[in-house]
């Protein structure tokens, strides 16, 4: 039937649906399994095939300058997908992906420089086992170096050195005092020190006395008084240098003993680090500096012997601390790690500081980990370093106005290829994330 008005000819009316026709039913009977927790998951992204391939690609070039952007709809799985597809290439041999190919990194102190930190790179797991290998040599300090130099042998030599100077100097001025009696003058000791007077009868005389004796005899004694008294400023001259030796000699000594004690401690150490050269070099420093330190370790407290009070006495010496700043002792494979937060601090770390006496102080320990130490490239050890590959999430599109700490959805996601350093870039999107995209940066864009 054609409309007069526009020309047009009228559809057909619609036949009506059947409510059965708007339902298809699924009989659960005709179903292999009971729950879909029976189910294995499917061995391929179900609609998927280009971009996984297209993932698997791109992330095994090692080159700098190669992006990757991952882009889809809020929710359909861009993470999972790239989880699983990052999984498989670290899990596959010779990616990169095993554990032996990871290190831990952890500072160390500069004993030399103190505000440059050292950092040491050791095997997967090791640094945890330096930290606690030092607190216990600590603690086997604070228990040895004090029962060193209580003992009996010690407390000899302290009184034998003792008196070997105290003689020397009591020799001096008993020599000086014989040669003073012999020619008529006393040699007196007083609280202020030593000084000369002329005697008669082997009496000291008064200043009246004195004067009432012939001239020639005042003048001969004066003479020998001036002449005692240079010998005398002599002696008095040299009693500096001898503490000093006493001192240096005193010092030496207890610097033998201290090394019966330590010696060991620390060469145990060393023998189980002997294979790592850095390694050895901070411990060597570090046993040279306990050496001059010992006395530290001899002040003993009331029930430091106690295992919990002698733990914290090992935080009174914290320059022989490990700061431990990557473990991937628990790694199986090269972490994909994820930063929801990726600001300045969460990405390369930052250094806490504390305050003492209205100062602020830090050091090496107070140094706190990024998202980037958590995989820092390997290097040395026979391992071989690739280029760094790095994830991330970028800028979303955003809806409105706003300051960018308002943007909950946008993260980034680091990764590293094998043995390969890890970077990211901080979004500098506004307003709220309506969606996202994963973007796989060039090296030199951070």
């Amino acid at each position: 039937m054609i409309d007069a008005t526009t020309g047009l000819q009228a559809a057909n009316p619609h036949e009506s649906l059947h409510p059965d026709r708007l339902y298809r039913r699924c009989d659960p009977k005709e179903l292999p399994f009971a729950t879909t927790d029976e189910l294995e998951p499917l061995a391929q992204h179900l609609g998927q095939d280009r971009a996984v391939e297209a993932l698997e690609f791109g992330l095994q070039i090692s080159h700098e300058g190669y992006n990757i952007f991952l882009l889809g709809s809020t929710g359909i799985g861009k993470r999972g997908l790239l989880d699983s597809v990052l999984s498989g290439l670290l899990d596959a041999p010779q990616k990169g992906g095993a554990a032996d190919q990871l290190s831990d990194w952890c500072y160390v102190n500069n004993f030399d420089s103190p505000d440059r930190p050292i950092a040491l790179r050791l095997p997967r797991g090791m640094a945890c086992q330096l930290r606690t290998d030092m607190n216990h040599a600590v603690e086997d300090l604070l228990s040895l170096l004090p029962s060193a130099f209580q003992g009996d042998e010690y407390q000899a030599r302290v009184q034998e050195l003792g008196e070997k100077y105290q003689e020397q100097e009591k020799e001096a001025f008993q020599a000086l005092g014989e040669k003073a009696t012999a020619a008529g003058i006393a040699l007196i000791q007083t609280p202020s020190g030593y000084t000369l007077a002329p005697m008669k009868d082997q009496e000291v005389i008064t200043p009246q006395a004195f004067e009432a004796q012939p001239e020639e005899e005042k003048q001969r004694q004066l003479a020998v008084i001036e002449e005692l008294k240079q010998e005398l400023k002599m002696i008095v001259r040299q009693l500096p240098g001898w503490k000093k030796e006493s001192r240096e000699t005193f010092k030496q000594m207890n610097r033998e003993f201290s090394k019966t004690v330590i010696d060991p401690v620390l060469n145990e150490l060393k023998d189980k680090y002997r294979d790592y050269p850095a390694e050895i070099t901070h411990l060597e420093a570090v046993h040279s500096d306990v050496l001059e330190q010992a006395e530290a370790f001899t002040q003993v407290q009331e029930e430091s012997a106690i295992p919990d009070n002698m733990k914290n006495r090992v935080k009174e010496f914290p320059q022989y601390g490990v700061n431990v700043l990557v473990d991937n002792q628990e790694q199986e494979s090269a972490p994909v790690i994820y930063e929801d937060n990726p600001g300045f601090g969460n990405l390369v770390g930052r250094v806490e500081y504390i305050s003492h006496m209205g100062t602020l102080l830090t050091d090496f320990n107070l140094i706190k980990p990024g998202a980037l130490h958590r995989r820092l490239p390997d290097t040395g050890c026979g391992q071989t370093a690739h280029q760094p590959l790095r994830l991330a999430r970028p800028q979303a599109r955003a809806q409105g106005t706003g300051n960018s700490n308002s943007d909950a959805g946008a993260a980034v996601q680091l990764w590293q290829h094998g043995a390969t350093s890890a970077r990211a870039y901080t979004p500098g999107h506004q307003g709220s994330a309506a969606g996202g995209s994963l973007h796989l940066l060039p090296a030199g864009e951070v």
